[in-house]
């Protein structure tokens, strides 16, 4: 096979995600002990049952075309379940998996796709719990049914469909994906080296006590990395420390007879002393290797210039303090930059004894003595990991003691199949000068305190004061979308930046375009996605997101055996950022915030010896102190990357110094014995494996968090009633940290059925605030209560009003915002004209490059048209943003691909200049876009050339091979149609809209019904009652119910507005005319989300029109007119 030259520019590939309901359903035969089938006695035929097999059918098509006079077909991915392809892809960026796949099967995985190297031997699936456990198990099948470019099925010479079955193995879910119920799989002959790969020299068959904890390890390797230098490494024991505090110390609670009650817990405060691992996580690299990590990773730059006649060494860019990394298998966590060398050194000064100079010795976790420098001074180790990093510690004891390090180091380095592994960094510190100075708080943070009317004024004004500035200065609102941008990615906990929008990259360059209304309807949207998260407690507080770092001058005393006395007192940290503001107090935030777990620390400067400055190279970080509970109180917060936010806002410090809590702790005597007593599964126990990954799919975090909010939200009536809320919220705040640490502990912790039952009784709804994060309760509760109005019964409200915190800041800002409005208007500015950046306007507009770029531009917009109908569609499936987001990404890279092939046809004599000049003619002159001024496809296809083109700036114009850019595009086709939009349609799921026109059902229309109709004198609500009955006889004909409902077996109040053509703010009105005249009756279902509707208009006289299609409602007004 000959060889492409391909790039992968992006670093991100492009892997297949099915999801398991799209598996296939058969019908099978029901037999009795004896083997005979059962007869159904109505109808004397065999009774089946429905069984879910573990196969996805996917149609493909051959691509033919001649090479060397040989023909060769591509098989190419068109539909599954007749769906676009493009819905099935997901993009992801590379990581140890991806790198091992390609090594496997380098030929079946380097193809390029629009862009991204297809990695066809792995895909993902979004699992549906019962039918992974008990149905499908470890295996899916993708079954490829191939059809020619007619879309006839292939048969081979005997008449037998032409199938290729390609069978995929469970390989790995991480943590996150767990959380998001999803699995990696891997083409069967692959597996078997894949996972030696990924054991790293461990045996198949080894026991862990914990699977949870081994699935979560194994799968370390899917994490987003970039391969550098490897490190001289030693690992030492974990540092545990007892520390001795006032604790709210949370108990199983029990009996009189001292037996467990099950899921219920005590909450006592009691002098405590905890256990502590204030190094958990955590290592130190040595300065040396820091710096050529930071090379490696294009970060930091040496280079010998000559200045005045001297050679100098210039540099730029930082060295991070430091880099997050993952390493096979199960090594993982965060090295800080540290000077070993010079420490080591050190430490041989302060050890001179009689008998010589002691050396600069660390004992390591396997019981070695491994020397730090040799004879000379040279560095022998530049990194030290703790325990807790290295996760297999006691598996390469118990199988090779004392060598155990060395046994796992010679595996590392070995070749296996063809796979050199390598030592990863997976995230690195921030530059210092691209720390933020500003940051978003939310809801939990605030929710745990309590602020009078004055200092709720004093903590929402900044952000008020910002909103009026972003409404009308387009500085202001570039800078306070970056705060936006940072928020989204710390509370969603991304691992990679949101995507900066093109358009708002040339509003950067070129501030004329503030006066566009395209990039001011984008502006609109998200000033008013500013304004709705404030209304849920996102507001500005002076601080920033800094990773949360251990005390490391105790930690290289403890590797280096001396007395760890660190260099912080307890309460104290050390932060540059803070200590260059001249800020003596912070307060200390970490998500998830369940109970009041705010910390107020001191930022002071350590005091070293003359000479020592032991954390120079700290410039990103909060370290903290080994003498206190911080990390424990932040939620048990460890030194692996976790980032933590502080602020330095007054009034938010001063109030949480008066409220400050207790650290909770849990403790659970009888944990260790049931762990003792239970039995050890193999790690190649695959039903095992499964069943606990189905137990981690199973755990909800929200639902923990929203029934603290809950508790929050209570005013209690007197001290005792407080006591038993904060005791409840305490007992659930160890819940929360149980159910978030499931995926690795494998300890399910259900909400004790004690607190349900006192929010249900105490009828405790969600605070009014969370109408803004819960759309779609919101959304019920809205039209619920146009249900009972429609029916002249009581409001009802699925919101709590109490006067809790967050609910007073969300109403406060609701007031202050309202009033604020959007200004663009500058008189001194004409409106920003895309016109005149056209190089030449008098190009023909008949000319065959002009024809078939129009041509393609709208079918691009009618197929980007489809994507948000179809996720539209299934918005009532909380469709994962993710998903949908990559969706598009993937739609515009071959959309670009679709447009460079014309540029690339030398029959249509373009270049990319002319290409663009046509681009920007289309969507501002040509009625399929001026109608709706959308520049979607323009900004996210070509948006860099139009950002150049903004600027003044020549295209970069590469030579172009046809062919290359044809391979890389799908073979697609998609009807043009001008006349009809896509988004112009009405789609009522119920009705089948996209059933063949053979399979549709048909209604008719008679003229008694235009009669009756005609007799009422309104025009709307004629137009709203023919609209009503055709809906009505729809659903007869397709044996449905007439259910008004957000759902999708109903049909949509948007539906009967769009359809009737009255504005949504009066349709109310007419439904209620119509009630009131006879004409409709409503019933109110599912407590009062369902409406069921009855047309009271006899069906009799002489039909006088037959419709299929709901969408030609508007087309009989004309008879009521």
């Amino acid at each position: 096979m000959e060889e492409i030259n391909m790039t992968n520019e992006s670093n991100l590939y492009k892997v297949l995600k099915v999801k398991m309901k799209d598996f296939e359903i058969k019908k099978e035969k029901v037999l009795d002990d004896t083997d005979n089938e059962i007869i159904d006695g109505k109808t004397n035929k065999p009774k089946t049952k429905k069984i879910t097999t573990n196969i996805i059918k996917i149609t493909t098509k051959d691509i033919e075309y001649e090479n060397n006079n040989k023909e060769k077909k591509i098989f190419q991915f068109t539909s599954i379940n007749n769906k676009n392809i493009r819905q099935y892809h997901t993009l992801v960026k590379e990581d140890d998996v991806i790198r091992i796949i390609r090594v496997l099967n380098l030929d079946g995985n380097n193809s390029l796709d629009n862009n991204y190297i297809f990695i066809k031997d792995i895909i993902t699936a979004s699992v549906k719990i019962d039918t992974y456990k008990n149905k499908t198990k470890e295996f899916i099948t993708l079954s490829y049914q191939q059809v020619d470019k007619n879309g006839i099925i292939k048969v081979d010479d005997k008449g037998n469909e032409l199938i290729k079955n390609v069978k995929y193995k469970r390989l790995m879910a991480s943590s996150g994906s767990i959380r998001n119920k999803k699995v990696t799989f891997i083409r069967e002959d692959l597996w078997s080296k894949a996972n030696d790969i990924l054991l790293g020299g461990l045996p198949s068959d080894i026991k862990h006590s914990q699977m949870s904890k081994f699935n979560a390890y194994y799968a370390l390797p899917s994490t987003d990395s970039t391969p550098v230098t490897s490190p001289k490494i030693v690992v030492v024991d974990d540092y545990k420390k007892d520390i001795t505090e006032t604790f709210d110390v949370v108990r199983p609670k029990k009996d009189a007879n001292g037996n467990k009650i099950k899921d219920e817990y005590t909450c006592k405060s009691e002098t405590w002393t905890e256990t502590i691992k204030p190094f958990d996580g955590a290592g130190i690299c040595d300065i040396s290797i820091a710096k050529i990590w930071a090379k490696e990773l294009g970060l930091y730059k040496e280079e010998i210039i000559e200045e005045d006649g001297k050679k100098i060494t210039k540099i730029s860019g930082y060295i991070p303090s430091y880099f997050q990394f993952r390493c096979i298998p199960g090594i993982k966590g965060d090295v800080y930059v540290m000077d070993i060398k010079k420490y080591s050194i050190k430490y041989k000064r302060r050890n001179i004894t009689d008998k010589g100079v002691k050396q600069a010795l660390i004992k390591d976790v396997f019981g070695n003595n491994v020397e730090i420098l040799d004879s000379k001074g040279n560095l022998l180790k530049n990194v030290i990991l703790t325990r807790s990093q290295f996760k297999f510690t006691n598996e390469w004891k118990e199988l090779y003691g004392s060598e155990g390090f060395n046994k796992w180091q010679e595996e590392f380095e070995k070749e296996i199949h063809g796979y050199k592994r390598t030592f990863n960094i997976a995230k690195y510190g921030l530059d210092f000068k691209d720390i933020k100075h500003e940051v978003l708080l939310s809801y939990q943070p605030l929710q745990t305190l309590h602020f009078s009317k004055n200092q709720i004024r004093n903590i929402c004004y900044p952000t008020i004061k910002r909103i009026k500035k972003i409404s009308t200065n387009v500085d202001e609102f570039l800078k306070y979308r970056g705060l936006i941008q940072e928020f989204e990615e710390e509370q969603n906990k991304k691992q990679d930046n949101i995507l900066v929008p093109q358009y708002y990259k040339a509003l950067q360059k070129n501030k004329d375009l503030w006066n566009d209304k395209y990039i001011q309807s984008k502006v609109k949207e998200d000033i008013k996605g500013f304004k709705e998260r404030s209304y849920k407690g996102a507001i500005i507080a002076d601080g920033n997101y800094q990773v949360l770092i251990p005390d490391l001058v105790g930690l290289i005393q403890y590797a280096f055996d001396e007395e760890v006395t660190g260099c912080l007192k307890a309460n104290q940290i050390y932060s540059k950022y803070w200590l260059l503001k001249k800020q003596k107090k912070v307060d200390i935030i970490r998500f998830p915030h369940i109970a009041m777990e705010h910390r107020v620390a001191n930022v002071v400067q350590p005091e070293f010896n003359e000479g020592e400055n032991w954390l120079e190279y700290i410039d990103e970080g909060i370290v903290t102190s080994i003498y206190d509970s911080i990390a424990l109180a932040l939620n048990s917060a460890d030194f692996d990357g976790d980032k933590i936010m502080t602020i330095s806002t007054n009034k938010i410090i001063k109030q949480v110094t008066q409220e400050m809590a207790n650290t909770i702790t849990f403790v659970d005597d009888e944990k260790n014995n049931a762990a003792e007593n239970k039995k050890v599964p193999k790690i190649n126990d695959m039903n095992k494996i499964i069943e606990t990954d189905c137990m981690g799919m199973s755990n909800d975090i929200g639902t923990v968090v929203n029934k603290i909010s809950q508790l929050w939200s209570i005013i209690p009536e007197d001290e005792e009633e407080n006591k038993k809320i904060q005791d409840m919220i305490k007992i659930m705040s160890v819940i929360g940290s149980l159910t978030i640490d499931f995926v690795k502990t494998g300890i399910k912790s259900p909400i004790p059925p004690s607190i349900l039952k006192f929010i249900k009784e105490k009828k405790i709804l969600k605070p009014d605030f969370m109408k803004w994060k819960y759309s779609k309760i919101a959304k019920d509760e809205r039209a619920i209560n146009r249900n009972k109005r429609l029916l002249n019964q009581k409001e009802v409200e699925l919101f709590g009003k109490t006067k809790c915190t967050v609910n007073k800041i969300s109403w406060y800002m609701q007031g202050k915002l309202k009033s604020i409005e959007i200004r663009f208007d500058d008189s001194n500015k004409e409106e920003f004209n895309y016109s005149n950046f056209i190089t030449n306007k008098d190009f023909n507009k008949r000319a065959k490059g002009y024809v078939k770029t129009l041509e393609t531009m709208i079918e691009l917009k009618n197929e980007e048209d489809k994507i948000g109908y179809l996720q539209n569609k299934n918005s009532d499936d909380f469709t994962d943003s993710e998903d949908n987001s990559e969706q598009y990404t993937i739609f515009y890279e071959y959309a670009k691909n679709r447009l460079m092939e014309i540029v690339a046809n030398k029959n249509y004599k373009l270049n990319k200049e002319k290409m663009l000049d046509y681009l920007i003619y289309i969507v501002t002159n040509e009625d399929e876009f001026k109608k709706y001024n959308n520049k979607n496809l323009i900004w996210n296809t070509w948006g860099k050339e139009l950002t150049r083109r903004l600027n003044d700036k020549k295209l970069i114009i590469r030579e172009l091979d046809e062919q290359k850019i044809i391979k890389k595009s799908e073979e697609i086709k998609v009807k043009v149609n001008k006349k009809k939009k896509t988004k112009e349609k009405v789609y009522i799921n119920i009705f089948n809209p996209e059933a063949a026109e053979g399979d549709q059902k048909e209604i008719e229309i008679f003229d008694t019904e235009i009669e009756v109709i005609k007799t009422i004198d309104e025009d709307k609500n004629r137009r709203l009652v023919l609209t009503m009955l055709i809906l009505d006889k729809f659903c007869k004909a397709y044996g449905k119910e007439f259910n008004i409902a957000n759902n999708k077996k109903s049909i949509k109040m948007y539906n009967i507005y769009h359809l009737s053509e009255i504005n949504h703010k009066s349709i109310e009105t007419h439904l209620k005319e119509l009630k009131n005249n006879g004409m409709i009756e409503f019933k109110e279902k599912e407590n009062g989300k369902v409406l069921e509707c009855k047309v009271n208009i006899n069906e009799v006289g002489k039909p006088v029109k037959i419709i299929k299609d709901v969408n030609n409602i508007k087309k009989l007004f004309k008879l009521i007119s």
